[in-house]
């Protein structure tokens, strides 16, 4: 396929397909090299002039019977020759083809997400079995259909109808078919049997071609997304929903807190009253102990004092009030016991006992 921009003919849309149907040559695997060094050895055989590179690359895909007809080179009886010698030669190179770059990974996700795969090629079928079996992908497919002479299956409409019909075989619906192809052959193939068709222009075709196709696709991924079956649509059941605090959440909350405040022998008013009078104490010690530094520096070898947490603790004292003093003095061991229950951990001297 050339690198024409193509336009759609049909709504390119995501839908759940029942069955892919897969072209092998140019879809799946890159075989032009090798076919077309075929095709000129068969033509040089019969002593024919061997056509240009681009003539040999749009010989690959179609049955070869029709493909030597059409050349002009041979009559029919001579097509029929050429496509033993084609054979023969080909058959030293039929497993040398690469698969084309992120093809294996979207037979593995359609396989992984449950769509059958089968396999429409215009190849024998016993050779098209041997190139997916010798790249670990005969697994992925459900049917593999190939062309068989002997009993008269070439063309690509007979082809496509076999995979249906060995599909429909094992249970397998195929009003929701899809062919992905890279030529002409592929889409009236399947057009013939009602299926629509996906063009992928990696392949040999041209434009043209593409024109009756479902969809055209530039890469693997635009494939993927497009055979894929799309993702079911988040539950609530699937989401973990936030957790609302209820009566009975309430009422136990209610509870810890009464009993961590009666280990503190505390009411509410009482511990704000003291972190209200702690935090006064603090503003008088420290003007306290600024107006000694002052001081200090008034004298001769005066210097400045550095005044720790404990020196404001000590001056802050002597302004707090008695029942400020034990409410913040309370012993160590009873508010650890309260801060666990209340979640907090322990507190430290100097600081509110407990805080709402």
């Amino acid at each position: 396929m050339t690198t024409d921009t193509l336009t759609p003919t049909a709504p390119v849309a995501t839908r759940t397909w029942s069955a892919v149907l897969f072209d092998l040559d140019g879809t799946i695997i890159d075989s032009a090299h090798d076919i077309t060094g075929s095709l000129a050895h068969t033509f040089q055989s019969f002593g024919h002039p061997v056509p240009d590179d681009a003539t040999l690359r749009s010989y690959v895909g179609p049955p070869l019977v029709e493909t030597f007809r059409l050349s002009g080179s041979f009559d029919e009886a001579q097509a029929a020759e050429a496509v033993a010698v084609y054979r023969a030669h080909y058959a030293d190179y039929v497993l040398a083809s690469p698969v084309f770059p992120g093809v294996a990974g979207v037979l593995e996700r359609l396989q992984a997400a449950g769509v059958p795969i089968a396999l429409a090629t215009s190849k024998p079928e016993h050779t098209a079995r041997a190139v997916l079996e010798n790249h670990g992908l005969s697994e992925r497919f459900t049917v593999i259909a190939g062309a068989d002479e002997s009993v008269g299956r070439s063309s690509k409409a007979s082809v496509v109808a076999e995979a249906l019909r060995r599909l429909d075989e094992l249970g397998i619906p195929t009003d929701r078919a899809v062919m992905v192809g890279d030529r002409g052959y592929d889409v009236q193939g399947a057009l013939a049997n009602d299926v629509p068709t996906v063009v992928v222009e990696w392949g040999y075709g041209s434009p043209a071609e593409a024109a009756d196709a479902h969809a055209i696709v530039h890469s693997t991924d635009q494939l993927a997304k497009l055979l894929l079956p799309p993702p079911p649509a988040p539950t609530i059941s699937s989401r973990r929903a936030p957790r609302l605090l209820g009566d009975d959440d309430r009422e136990r909350h209610r509870r810890r807190r009464a009993v961590a405040q009666h280990d503190l022998g505390l009411t509410d008013r009482e511990r704000l009253e003291a972190g209200i009078e702690l935090r006064r104490a603090v503003v008088l010690a420290r003007h306290e102990l600024d107006d000694r530094r002052i001081g200090h520096l008034g004298h001769p070898g005066g210097h400045v004092a550095v005044v720790g947490d404990d020196e404001v603790d000590r001056v802050a004292e002597r302004h707090l009030d008695g029942r400020a003093l034990e409410v913040l003095h309370l012993d160590d061991d009873r508010r650890q016991r309260a801060g666990a229950r209340l979640g907090r951990g322990a507190r430290t001297r100097g600081a509110p006992a407990c805080v709402a």
